[in-house]
């Protein structure tokens, strides 16, 4: 990456990492910050959520992709995963995110349906995932 992209790329993260605590402290209720911010990452590790994103500089595009590397709720099926999503979407103009990418480390099938449902694009191997933002919010639209 060359060196303006990355100090832009540095530049943003720590504003994406207090939005998507913010994002989590509503969801959840919690009083204190949930996130753990080390550059590029984000991970959250609470009794009710487990959640590892990348913020990446895109190696194929101009802009940024998210990698959910870990997602994992208490109650699942409750919509949390989608509300990731949504959130994700509505902050990639002012992040300039492109796209957004699924990582599965193990034998999850939950992680195959989600990836299923919302369309991501197999990428590479059976375990990592891709779609432009543009699809996911028209996919989005359509699952609401």
């Amino acid at each position: 990456m060359n060196e303006p992209l990355l100090d832009r790329h540095r530049e943003l993260f720590p504003h994406f990492a207090d939005e998507i605590d913010a994002f989590y402290r509503q969801q959840f209720r919690y009083k204190k910050s949930c996130a753990d911010a080390r550059f590029p990452t984000v991970g959250i590790r609470r009794a009710a959520i487990d959640l590892y994103l990348r913020f990446e500089q895109s190696e194929v595009a101009i802009g940024h992709t998210v990698v959910i590397a870990r997602i994992g709720f208490r109650h699942q099926r409750q919509g949390h995963g989608t509300r990731l999503l949504a959130k994700l979407v509505a902050m990639s103009e002012d992040y300039g995110i492109r796209s957004i990418g699924v990582e599965q480390t193990g034998p999850d099938p939950s992680i195959q349906n989600f990836v299923r449902k919302f369309g991501f694009n197999n990428h590479v191997d059976q375990q990592n995932w891709i779609l432009p933002v543009d699809s996911l919010k028209e996919r989005l639209q359509q699952v609401s």
